[in-house]
């Protein structure tokens, strides 16, 4: 929040700390507000860190999908070079496989 709004802020809250009438109305408003903005930023946290796990098992499952092609190429005899080429996966990686 920007100085400018929070002086504005700060003006409209005196102003309207002296209205009888509004003070309650407006007071009731803003818990309402700041206890939906509060849940909001608990939404949007709770949000990402879905993404982030979502992101996660993305890459275990392809790092899987991977290592389970290196092991069936290696049942079916091919060169460890070859599965290396084909998957990525380095030779001594495929050979902690076997």
């Amino acid at each position: 929040m920007s100085k400018e709004a929070k002086k504005k802020f700060i003006d409209k809250m005196n102003e309207y700390s002296e209205d009888e009438e509004i003070f309650p109305i407006y007071s009731d408003y803003t818990k309402e507000e700041l206890n939906f903005n509060s849940r909001l930023a608990e939404a949007k946290e709770e949000m990402e860190q879905v993404k982030k796990e979502a992101a996660k098992s993305k890459e275990k499952g392809i790092k899987e999908g991977v290592r389970n092609t290196a092991l069936n190429l290696i049942k079916k005899g091919m060169d460890v070079s070859f599965i290396s080429e084909v998957t990525g996966l380095s030779v001594e990686e495929i050979e902690a496989l076997k």
